[in-house]
């Protein structure tokens, strides 16, 4: 087994390997060109930041992919890198394969973060020696008791997972959202905004105008909402297949630390969101 830096003459098989493992995937080669090339903080285009473990054939059997971030920490602005697309044919999972991808990778492209990882990727981390900053945890929502009669119906008698599921037609998500004496609106473009860090010693990846313009303005499946009376507070939302029905998912948000009452304001537009778009709930993470 090889490891090796992925190059632009192995994208061909690369695209191949990712259309087998991720059968849902239908855009491949789209999202390789927005995720990994169009992010605003590679330096170099022509080399995305992704290893292949190759076997004695040089066929792909694992890949690991790594995003450039930038987070504040100590009053200074640092980089580093987001782990993903981290995948093992399954033939290879007790070889060593995985770990050997994982240590790689946190050698090379450092500092590592990984979010929302499996049980299985969290061992190799472990075994890799990497250091624990904090938990992100799942949350969801359900409008009431039949959305959750439902989830719990299809979760029983249906296996095939759904999420991810590509939305045929334009969602008209709403102009404006108002709790309490919070309102949101929805944008179509940022102009520049002050990216506060939150307060000493504790860690936020930035959200810069570039960033958020190329990882939520981009595609129409986002909607991005920032509060009316200071653009640095916003929430990003997208509509998605979960458990066999719509959910509304809260894919990123900012809001100054330990503002509850802010925080709290994005939740209930959420729902009153949910509610509108005929969503059966809302689904996020948090750190808190």
């Amino acid at each position: 087994m090889k490891i090796h830096n992925l190059t632009e003459n192995r994208h061909t098989d690369f695209f191949e390997f990712n259309r087998k493992v991720y059968p849902r995937r239908k855009e491949v080669v789209e999202r390789f060109n927005f995720q990994f090339l169009g992010n605003p903080l590679l330096q170099d285009k022509s080399g995305p930041h992704i290893l292949i473990a190759c076997d004695a054939d040089d066929q792909i059997i694992g890949q690991m992919g790594a995003m450039p971030l930038k987070y504040h920490f100590e009053n200074q602005i640092q980089s580093g890198f987001c782990g993903c697309d981290f995948f093992v044919l399954e033939e290879y999972r007790k070889k060593g394969v995985g770990g050997f991808l994982k240590f790689k990778s946190m050698k090379e492209f450092e500092p590592w973060f990984s979010i929302g990882m499996s049980e299985d990727s969290k061992k190799l981390l472990v075994a890799a020696k990497a250091k624990r900053i904090g938990s992100v945890y799942s949350m969801i929502w359900f409008r009431g008791l039949p959305s959750l009669i439902k989830s719990a119906y299809w979760f029983v008698f249906k296996k095939e997972n759904q999420s991810g599921h590509k939305q045929s037609q334009l969602i008209r998500f709403p102009e404006f959202l108002s709790h309490k004496s919070h309102t949101f609106k929805k944008i179509s473009s940022l102009g520049q905004r002050e990216d506060i860090p939150w307060k000493d010693g504790t860690l936020m990846f930035t959200r810069s105008s570039e960033f958020i313009t190329w990882r939520f303005l981009n595609e129409e499946r986002y909607a991005i909402y920032v509060l009316e009376e200071d653009n640095s507070t916003y929430f990003a939302v997208r509509k998605i297949k979960l458990l066999g029905s719509d959910f509304l998912a809260i894919v990123d948000y900012r809001v100054p630390f330990e503002d509850k009452e802010t925080f709290e304001s994005i939740v209930y537009t959420s729902k009153k969101m949910a509610k509108i778009l005929g969503c059966q709930g809302i689904l996020t993470m948090s750190s808190h």
